[in-house]
C-alpha cells in the first residue's frame, strides 16, 4: 500500500486491517482448526445482479448441514484494549450480553450486513467474529429467509433502481 493511501486509513481503519489476520488466527484456533477460510472478494448476486457483496472470507465448516458459509470480522478501535465483558458495558456497542452470552444486536447494522451478504451469496450462516487484544468472539448467525426476502430485498432492489441505476451513463 502507498504512503498517500495510508496516511488517509483513518486510526480506526488501520488498526482493523492490521488486526484482521490475527483474528482470523485466533478464530481457527477457537474452532480448533475444525474449520478452512479462504478470502473472497467481490460477489455478484446470481439471482439479482444489481447486488452484491464482499464478505471478509468464505468457511468450509464440515460439521455443518451446508458446510459452507462466510465470515466477517470487526476489530473495533474503541475498545481494541478492552474485553468483550467490558466492550458490553457500552450500550452503545454493537454486541449486548444475554445470560451470560454475547450476541450481535440484531438491529444493529453489521447484522443487516451479515444478513444481506448471506442474501446476495446465498448461504445459510455467517460466523461474525468480533476481535481486539483482550477477547475474541464468535457468533453463528444463521440466514433470516423472511428477514430477506420481505425487507432487505425489496429495499435494496428499490434503492438501487430509484438512486444508483438513473445515474448511470449507458
Amino acid at each position: 500500500m502507498s504512503s498517500s493511501k495510508s496516511s488517509s486509513c483513518p486510526a480506526p481503519c488501520k488498526w482493523g486491517k492490521q488486526n484482521e489476520t490475527e483474528a482470523l488466527k485466533q478464530y481457527v484456533l477457537h474452532k480448533q482448526n475444525s474449520v478452512n477460510a479462504a478470502s473472497c472478494g467481490f460477489v455478484v448476486s446470481q439471482t439479482s445482479p444489481w447486488l452484491g457483496a464482499s464478505p471478509d472470507f468464505l468457511i468450509i465448516d464440515p460439521t455443518e448441514s451446508t458446510t459452507v458459509g462466510l465470515g466477517e470480522i470487526k476489530c473495533p478501535y474503541s475498545k481494541r484494549d478492552e474485553t468483550i465483558d467490558e466492550a458490553c458495558e457500552d450500550k452503545t456497542f454493537f454486541l449486548s450480553k444475554v445470560d451470560g452470552k454475547f450476541f450481535l444486536k440484531r438491529n444493529h447494522n453489521y447484522y443487516y450486513q451479515v444478513q444481506g451478504s448471506l442474501g446476495i451469496l446465498q448461504l445459510k450462516w455467517s460466523d461474525f467474529i468480533v476481535y481486539t487484544k483482550k477477547g475474541l468472539h464468535v457468533e453463528r448467525i444463521h440466514f433470516d429467509d423472511k428477514l430477506w426476502k420481505q425487507t432487505m430485498l425489496p429495499q435494496l432492489t428499490e434503492f438501487y433502481f430509484e438512486y444508483v441505476f438513473p445515474q448511470i451513463n449507458l
